[in-house]
């Protein structure tokens, strides 16, 4: 079940497709032990999928986008809890490997410790939103059978496309030129989206689109733990002393800080080569790789 669009398939059938294939692999991720932090993570991976997959084919797909992206976007925060909690923990590990002797003595393992005490109580909470979650899942996979879209084949994708491109072109320069938390988080959506619609095209011309993925999961991994690291700052600065300490929260917080400036460091000028291309080029770009493919198809068929 490949997260992929064909150029010789109907736009539609293939959006319907890619769409109910996520939604299966969903509900697989929270069937049996999917009420487990690992289930949940898969789950609402696959939510975001389906999110880009929607802002993609936004313009054909008319007035069913908003409510869609609204569905899906209140799903993944339904069973957001759980993750948080998990994504704390892995990057204090990540962290503590990047400055092994940032902390004194024991205070990496009560902070740990302090950590796991959370994941374990949004744990708790997880069997009761993940059978609601579920119910709404089967409700939405009747829907995306009915899905219709007023375009076929690249002039579907294309306005979807170059939006999303042109805004995380904008973001990069948002990012550095304010240097905020919040403006690296929208350049990181907009990173994600990118990813995931190379990801949708990646049939079009597969060498060359395999390795912009590639490029685009380093710049989107960098930008990430940026903002997981920024997260755990926020909240060292709402409870002080959620890891047993303020003093060892603040110390956190100071190795968490230098970190996001290593990472935005190296970000940049890989966030500068995978934007590079002014939104018109990269957009006619995509379409003529499409149309070759979409030709070759024909020939084919």
């Amino acid at each position: 079940m490949s997260y992929r669009l064909h150029a010789g398939e109907p736009l539609q059938a293939g959006v319907r497709r890619v769409a109910l294939e996520r939604v299966d692999r969903a509900l697989e991720a929270l069937s049996g032990t999917g009420d487990s932090v690992e289930g949940v993570h898969d789950a609402r991976k696959r939510f975001k999928e389906i999110r880009a997959l929607l802002r993609l084919v936004r313009a054909p797909l008319g007035d069913v986008y908003r409510a869609e992206n609204a569905c899906f976007r209140d799903l993944g925060r339904q069973l957001s809890g759980a993750r948080d909690a998990e994504a704390m923990v892995e990057t204090f590990d990540r962290l503590t490997r990047r400055y092994p002797r940032g902390l004194k003595k024991g205070q990496g393992q009560a902070a740990r410790q302090s950590l796991d005490r959370r994941l374990a109580e949004a744990g708790g909470a997880l069997p009761g939103a993940v059978e609601d979650v579920r119910y709404r899942l089967h409700a939405a996979r009747e829907r995306i059978r009915a899905w219709a879209l007023t375009a076929d084949g690249f002039e579907g994708v294309r306005p979807g496309l170059r939006k999303v491109y042109r805004d995380g072109r904008r973001r990069l320069a948002d990012a550095y030129g304010q240097g905020t938390d919040e403006a690296f988080h929208e350049w990181r959506k907009r990173i994600k989206d990118h990813w995931y619609h190379v990801k949708l095209l990646r049939n079009v011309w597969e060498p060359v689109m395999a390795v912009r993925q590639e490029q685009l999961k380093a710049l989107s991994d960098l930008v990430g733990n940026d903002h997981d690291l920024a997260v755990l700052r926020q909240m060292l600065v709402s409870q002080p002393g959620v890891l047993g300490g303020e003093a060892l929260g603040s110390r956190v917080a100071e190795l968490a800080r230098q970190f996001q400036d290593e990472l935005r460091g190296e970000a940049q000028p890989l966030g500068r080569l995978v934007y590079a291309e002014k939104p018109g080029a990269f957009t006619r770009r995509m379409g003529t790789y499409w149309a070759v493919r979409a030709r070759e198809a024909e020939v084919g068929s």
